[in-house]
């Protein structure tokens, strides 16, 4: 199959080599998004929450439920697809002391609160939850399907890489 899936301006698109990309018809919005090994499945946030859809019939359905103000992002389905692991987290942003900035000028800076790992069957239910002290990025699946991914600390300090099998504590 020589077609790309690609996300722009909260849409998706499709583009087959030699032709020019045209808008990905039948779901609506999807944000990040990470496609099933085969190619047959999409999984995607919307609104906070984690999608999974089929790219053939175009159907979806909500795999979370998280609660107000908890989002998801970056979904990446396991090495079977049977599984999809998301980053969730509360944002706000917060102003910013600035002594010497008087009261005419205020800065805000965004901060993430309740940070976690879930992980989610493909037919839904409750995430099983992984708590994070700090930013988490860059997660992946091992062969033996087991997480591994980077927290950076709050005060972006340190990073840490943490391996976390399903079921288990991270170490």
């Amino acid at each position: 199959n020589n077609e790309i899936l690609f996300g722009k301006d909260g849409d998706l698109w499709k583009v087959v080599v030699g032709s020019k990309p045209e808008r990905f018809s039948g779901l609506e919005r999807p944000g990040a998004f990470a496609l099933s090994r085969a190619k047959e499945q999409i999984a995607f946030t919307r609104n906070g929450q984690v999608w999974a859809a089929s790219l053939d019939a175009r159907t979806e359905r909500q795999l979370t439920f998280l609660p107000e103000g908890l989002g998801a992002s970056a979904p990446l389905f396991s090495r079977d697809d049977k599984w999809f692991v998301f980053s969730a987290a509360r944002s706000s942003t917060q102003p910013e002391h600035s002594p010497f900035n008087g009261s005419r000028l205020v800065t805000y800076r965004n901060v993430s609160t309740d940070r976690r790992v879930g992980v989610v069957s493909v037919h839904g239910g409750d995430p099983v939850w992984i708590p994070a002290i700090g930013d988490v990025s860059s997660v992946q699946w091992t062969a033996d399907a087991t997480l591994v991914y980077q927290e950076i600390s709050p005060d972006k300090k340190t990073r840490e890489i943490k391996v976390a099998p399903i079921g288990g504590t991270p170490r």
